[in-house]
């Protein structure tokens, strides 16, 4: 069940953004899952006064390491550094199609904050 809602968040993101998926899915397919999150954080001595998402573009291989990344959303270079460290520290369960790891592109938003 959480595989198909993550899908369904998947999908609904990717045709906000204007993508189209071709993979039709079903019990043989399912998208990357998110198993191992790191907290963006703004280098020490910068400060926001609230945090700020990120648009960040993954390519997350069939180990499920994110072996690429870009900010796809404006936003100042601190912040994008900073989302684009926590992005290539992320880990995935790999996406599948036809029952097969497959390596493909995510589009998800980062929150960077600044620390405490």
């Amino acid at each position: 069940m959480k595989k198909f809602v993550w899908l369904l968040v998947c999908a609904v993101a990717m045709a906000a953004a204007g993508c189209r998926s071709e993979v039709v899915v079903d019990k043989d397919t399912a998208g990357p899952i998110l198993i191992y999150d790191v907290e963006a954080l703004l280098p020490p001595g910068v400060t926001r006064s609230a945090p700020v998402e990120v648009m960040v573009r993954m390519f997350v291989d069939v180990r499920g390491h994110v072996t690429r990344a870009s900010v796809e959303s404006e936003t100042d270079k601190v912040t994008a550094n900073a989302a684009l460290d926590a992005a290539m520290k992320r880990r995935y369960i790999p996406a599948l199609v036809e029952r097969k790891k497959t390596a493909v592109w995510v589009l998800a938003p980062i929150i960077v904050k600044s620390r405490q």
